[in-house]
């Protein structure tokens, strides 16, 4: 079997499953039952997102750091992939160079 046969066919990869579910979704879109697009977490354009120090000054919250909760953050749980959390408002948000905060 070559690699990508592999991939394809085996029962220990996910990869049939994930295409399954995939079909499954497309289906569901076109029969217009698909759950709404949620909007992604301000963690992807927040400068605390990846902890590091730059020119002295650290960067990285509770979060990104601990992967503990942020205190008066507006979020949900979110387990799509991994657990973790989607993030509407956050006191530690700082908008990527570049960014305007919205």
């Amino acid at each position: 079997m070559t690699q990508g046969t592999h991939a394809k066919y085996c029962p220990e990869c996910s990869y049939q499953r994930n295409k399954e579910l995939q079909k499954e979704r497309m289906r569901r879109h076109k029969a217009g039952k698909a759950k709404t697009m949620r909007k992604p977490s301000i963690c992807w354009k927040c400068r605390n997102a990846v902890p590091e120090v730059v020119d002295g000054i650290q960067y990285g919250c509770s979060w990104s750091m601990e992967a503990k909760p942020i205190p008066g953050w507006t979020a949900e749980e979110s387990k799509y992939l991994v657990d973790s959390w989607r993030v509407w408002e956050c006191p530690q948000f700082l908008p990527e160079k570049g960014e305007a905060k919205k």
